[in-house]
């Protein structure tokens, strides 16, 4: 890990390009640190000025008085190098770069990588170039070209983030969600998303982090980071762009780095815990309530309202998330029944507004006897808060009342954000209530307060060892692929996969009526008939697969239909027991390497795509909440009374098959098996294909 004490701790910050001018972006930066409060020796470095607002200025940086610890770089494009130069003749361990060598009159698409070679063999710590700066709440240090607020107060979350409009607009929220860092990371020339994050995870009043990413560009020290973090309980919540095609190549020309696959960073965010979201009024409702809760003890939440129409819109969302409501328990109907009118449900969500009577001692009431079930583990008040209502003050009041005596986090949402009063959630604010911005964001920001609640450790455990008989089998397919000029397919792929311990269906490959009846008696009858023609993709489509086929005069007329329309390559193989088909893949995704895929197979892969992405460091654990995640898992539990599947065997595959792409993944490109059938008693892979790296 790099120090980054000289950036974000320094003694003497000197400012190059700092000028009196109104319009000077480095007199606005030199303006900022002096309104931030900076404690330490600020310089102006110009030409011609000797005083600028008041602090002494000097011609270069090798007249100043004393050595910076950090410079900021508020020049033109074509000065960035030949200051970095005289920085490290001086010993200067740190600057900030605002210029983008991508854009402006005197763009120059090598100086990026020049600045980056420099900084590097040098050893300069640099935030940018394209960065809007970096803040310290702590040490009151702002470099920034962007306005700020003085005397802007210190918080517990850190904020990294590869866009200045990001950066800037997150800053200067009005929700009382105040920062202890703050970091435009720019184009990254050297330091990167994963540097940052480290050094401010380390600091013990980080609470949570932010992360708006573009791209990762160092993929193996991230998720080591990501890593530390979920183990020392900081939270990370994560908005990466580029998920859609046309959101990646935006973000390619942005940052000029790989955006990615949107599957990969969901699989490697949810193995080390990280918070995804999508919009950045999702990310400010996760981060203020992690800025005030970090942890629940259940994940079920009980709500309270004053709509009947909102509670069922509520209910519709929370639905959609898989956001679990509290069951209310016998006994907290029974306490309700005595707070509530006559009437009103007592489910929930609740509507205890009835006629509206004794408002406020009727919530703070039902406050007090939601935390009191045992099935609670956060309390929601859903309402308004509108900022002319003559109820809303009521309904804050019952909270501020009842906060003090919860054992439960008391969290607030408002529905319509655009109506609720700024006074009365500021005051819910001052005294420790997250108030949430929407009903959807909200919802969606508890739902990650729940899933980090609910994160087992057992999950990043190392995965079992390789096993004798996998290392032997990919040894042997090491040879194979080394004098293979196309995929390997049908039964070589079968017969790979058998060699490394995976369970596969007998398979033989016939060219012959004859030799497809010798087959099917030795497989045994029923039998499935499938074309080998290597042009075929989808068998099915094109009337490929036979099944069932139960005596040679069924075979016969199968073969000779499949001979006339496809050719005389086919395959024989005994008819799998009934079951779940499922598929297995790899990928090798150009940033983080191999990717594993599961999911449903046969024709469920291409109509539904109900595909989960993991990382092979699997273990049971992880390959079982992982089927969790599918869309139709029902179908693994027994869906309308049929067989539940194995689930066990399922996973124990699941974990076999991740140490062979462990040992195996930098032969292939590639490797899909579908279907695999998984029954009440095991798991059988019935076709594959791999596909090696140079292919």
């Amino acid at each position: 890990m790099p120090d980054l004490m000289p950036l974000f701790r320094p003694d003497i910050v000197a400012v190059v390009g700092a000028s009196s001018r109104p319009d000077s972006f480095g007199g606005q930066v030199l303006r900022n640190l002096q309104s931030a409060g900076f404690t330490g020796d600020l310089f102006g470095v110009h030409p011609r000025e000797r005083e600028i607002y008041g602090l002494p200025a000097f011609p270069s940086l090798d007249a100043l008085p004393a050595k910076p610890d950090c410079i900021a770089l508020a020049v033109a494009n074509r000065h960035l190098l030949g200051l970095l130069e005289q920085a490290a003749a001086l010993g200067i361990p740190a600057a900030v770069l605002f210029g983008d060598p991508n854009t402006g009159p005197d763009r120059d698409p090598d100086l990026q990588a020049q600045i980056s070679d420099f900084g590097r063999k040098h050893r300069i710590l640099i935030c940018g170039p394209n960065s809007m700066g970096l803040y310290n709440s702590r040490r009151r240090l702002a470099i920034s070209g962007y306005p700020i607020r003085a005397g802007a107060d210190e918080g517990n979350i850190a904020l990294i983030t590869h866009s200045g409009t990001v950066f800037d607009s997150l800053s200067q929220n009005n929700r009382s969600v105040h920062f202890n860092y703050l970091v435009s990371a720019g184009n990254e020339a050297c330091l990167t998303a994963a540097d940052y994050l480290e050094y401010v995870i380390a600091d013990e009043q980080t609470r949570a982090a932010a992360l708006y990413l573009e791209s990762v560009r160092d993929p193996e020290r991230f998720t080591r980071v990501l890593e530390a973090a979920r183990r020392k309980d900081i939270p990370v919540v994560v908005l990466k762009t580029g998920r859609s095609e046309r959101g990646r190549r935006l973000a390619e020309a942005h940052s000029g780095a790989l955006a990615g696959s949107a599957q990969t960073y969901e699989g490697v965010f949810r193995h080390y815990g990280a918070c995804q979201v999508r919009t950045l009024d999702e990310m400010m409702d996760t981060l203020e309530l992690f800025s005030r809760v970090r942890t629940v003890r259940s994940h079920r939440c009980s709500v309270l309202m004053e709509s009947g129409g909102e509670r069922s819109m509520l209910v519709d969302i929370a639905e959609d998330l898989g956001l679990a409501l509290t069951e209310f328990s016998p006994e907290t109907r029974a306490n309700l029944a005595e707070i509530v009118e006559a009437g009103v449900p007592l489910a929930n969500p609740l509507d205890a507004f009835g006629t509206g009577r004794e408002v406020v001692r009727t919530y703070e009431r039902c406050l007090q006897a939601l935390d009191a079930d045992p099935g609670t583990g956060l309390n929601l008040l859903a309402v308004d808060l509108a900022r002319y209502s003559n109820l809303s003050p009521a309904y804050a009041e019952a909270a501020l009342a009842a906060v003090d005596g919860l054992r439960n986090p008391l969290v607030s949402l408002v529905n319509v954000s655009s109506g609720a009063g700024e006074k009365l959630m500021a005051a819910l604010r001052a005294r420790g209530i997250p108030v949430l911005m929407g009903t959807e964001t909200g919802l969606k920001a508890i739902r990650h307060l729940a899933s980090f609640s609910q994160f087992d450790p057992a999950w990043l455990a190392a995965p079992p060892q390789f096993d004798s008989q996998i290392s032997d089998g990919v040894r042997e397919l090491r040879g194979r692929i080394e004098s293979a000029s196309t995929p390997l397919s049908g039964p070589e792929a079968l017969q790979a996969l058998s060699g490394c311990g995976l369970p596969v269906i007998r398979t033989e490959a016939v060219e012959s009526l004859a030799q497809a009846l010798s087959a099917a008696q030795a497989c045994g009858y029923p039998v499935a008939l499938k074309t080998a023609h290597p042009d075929v993709p989808h068998k099915t489509d094109v009337g490929g697969v036979w099944l069932d086929l139960g005596d040679p005069e069924t075979l016969a007329a199968a073969y000779e239909s499949l001979r006339l329309r496809l050719g005389p390559h086919a395959l024989v193989q005994p008819m799998a027991a009934r079951g779940v088909e499922m598929y297995f893949g790899m990928s090798r995704d150009p940033q983080f390497g191999p990717i594993l895929l599961f999911g449903f197979g046969g024709i469920h892969l291409e109509l539904y795509r109900d595909v989960v992405a993991a990382l092979p460091a699997l273990t049971e654990a992880t390959a079982i909440r992982l089927l969790g995640m599918l869309k139709g898992f029902p179908m693994l539990e027994g869906f309308r009374g049929g067989p539940a599947a194995d689930l066990d065997a399922l996973a124990e595959l699941m974990v076999r098959f991740a140490a062979f792409v462990r040992l195996a993944g930098d032969l292939l490109a590639e490797v899909d098996i579908n279907p695999l059938v998984v029954t009440a008693s095991g798991a059988q892979i019935v076709d594959a294909l791999l596909v090696p790296s140079k292919n």
